[in-house]
Order: C-alpha cells, then sequence, then structure tokens
C-alpha cells in the first residue's frame, strides 16, 4: 500500500477545503507510520535471519553418534588428546548441508577426499546446526563467507538475496560467526 509522496499532498490540498486541518495531521501521520511499517515488512521478507546452533564435536570414528535432523554441517581436521579426551581443530575443510545429517556421513563420498586432507596424527572432526528450511542458502552463504579448501562452488559467488547469519555453539575456526551478505 504503498503512495507516492505527490498523490498524497494532492489529495491533502483537495481534502483541506472539506476536513478540518487537525484531521489532515492524523491522516498524514498514519500514512507516514503505515509506509515506515511496509519498509521495515519488506526488508524482513527480502532478507532471510538464520541463527544457527552449532553441536559437537563427532570424531570420525563416533560418526554414528551424529543426529538425524536436517542442517548443516562443518568438517574439520583435528587433534584428538586421548588424555584428556578432547580434540583441538585446527580448520574448516568443508562445509555441507543434508535432510539427514547421520546418513550423510556414514557413507560420504567425499570420505576419501576429507582423509586425504589430513596429516599424520589428525583425524576428522564434524559439528553440525540444525537448519529447517532453506538449507541452500545457508550453506552457500557460509560457503561464501568461510571458503573452505575443499569446497569447490559457492566461494565466488553468492547466489541468493540479502542474509544475515548468527553462529554460536560448537563453530570454532569459522572467520566470521555474525554476518551479513549482501
Amino acid at each position: 500500500m504503498y503512495f507516492g509522496l505527490r498523490f498524497i499532498m494532492k489529495w491533502f490540498l483537495i481534502l483541506e477545503y472539506v476536513l478540518p486541518i487537525h484531521w489532515l495531521r492524523r491522516m498524514f501521520w498514519c500514512l507516514m507510520i503505515m509506509e515506515r511499517v511496509e519498509k521495515i515488512i519488506r526488508k524482513e521478507i527480502i532478507m532471510n535471519n538464520f541463527n544457527l546452533n552449532f553441536e559437537g564435536y563427532w570424531r570420525d570414528c563416533n560418526k554414528g553418534g551424529l543426529p538425524t535432523y536436517s542442517g548443516i554441517y562443518f568438517v574439520y581436521r583435528c587433534r584428538y588428546n586421548d588424555q584428556n579426551d578432547t580434540v583441538t581443530l585446527i580448520d574448516i575443510i568443508y562445509i555441507g548441508q543434508a535432510e539427514n545429517i547421520h546418513d550423510r556421513h556414514i557413507n560420504h563420498e567425499k570420505e576419501e577426499l576429507f582423509k586425504n586432507q589430513l596429516l599424520p596424527g589428525e583425524e576428522i572432526c564434524i559439528s553440525c546446526a540444525p537448519v529447517e528450511s532453506n538449507l541452500d542458502v545457508v550453506e552457500n552463504a557460509l560457503i561464501f563467507a568461510q571458503k573452505p579448501i575443499l569446497n569447490e562452488k559457492g566461494k565466488d559467488r553468492f547466489l541468493y538475496g540479502e542474509v544475515h547469519l548468527s553462529l554460536n555453539g560448537a563453530c570454532s575456526g569459522v572467520k566470521y560467526t555474525d554476518f551479513t551478505i549482501k
């Protein structure tokens, strides 16, 4: 319901002969408020906001415990310290999406490619975040921002409209945790 300023002013000139001035002022302020609300609504529709809460970390030998939800996952190079039962993350080598993260990693077609990136003493580690819709948008935004070494598509171009991502939880090693891509 967008009216141009000329249109509104034309009607006010006509109505000033019929209505008292205080009514015209109220109508003008109502229209201005409606225009502001419309801009806010348009911005929310155009720009998608995603809050991702990453869970993890699962070592490759424990990938059977990965969740079955739809979402985004990070594949890391890491070192495992068996004395402390901790992992030290080195870097993100791949970002992907799956309708079922558990099933995706049981027989991932890039598993050998992941392992070829490892140095002696390193292993694969995975963290993931549930995402119910727009998996392609979220994945492309993360790849575009983080540029992992094994992702080929999406590093150079973001293919969607404006998005804002906020990353929390088990997402160490990411370059950006709160960012907007236009």
